[in-house]
Order: C-alpha cells, then sequence, then structure tokens
C-alpha cells in the first residue's frame, strides 16, 4: 500500500490586515438583528458575502461598508 502525504493547509490570510472573515453569526451580533433578516439582506447586492466549503462569510470591510450605506440612508437630508 502507499500512502500519501498531503501538504497540509496554510490558513486563509485575509488580503489586507483587518479585512479578516466574519461568520454569519458575527455579523448578526455586530448589525443586532436576526439571521433570517441577514439572509434577506443578502440575496440583495447590499451586502457582499462569500464561501469556503459549506460555511459562509462576509468581509469586515464589506460589513463596514454596509454599515456606512444603512447609515446615510437613515439620515434625513438637511434642510437649505
Amino acid at each position: 500500500m502507499t500512502v500519501v502525504n498531503f501538504p497540509k493547509r496554510r490558513p486563509v490570510e485575509p488580503p489586507y490586515p483587518g479585512d479578516e472573515p466574519l461568520t454569519l453569526d458575527e455579523v448578526c451580533a455586530d448589525l443586532k438583528i436576526g439571521r433570517t433578516l441577514l439572509y434577506d439582506v443578502l440575496k440583495t447586492p447590499e451586502l457582499r458575502s462569500f464561501t469556503i466549503g459549506r460555511k459562509r462569510f462576509v468581509r469586515r470591510s464589506e460589513l463596514e461598508r454596509y454599515k456606512a450605506l444603512r447609515e446615510r440612508r437613515s439620515t434625513p437630508p438637511r434642510a437649505r
């Protein structure tokens, strides 16, 4: 019998420091919303996610971009 030694996988490094992938539970906690609403948001192009295997993640930079977008929408236009 032949033994095959596969190289060990290196952990996935985020492309930029501070841009680590967040689990959906972490995103829910940060946004203070439930999983059902988060899945509804993920169906829109406003918040992008990616999968590794069967797990789904959101990059921290993408979450910050979405929070800024949500903040701009909730702020009423200033009167002139």
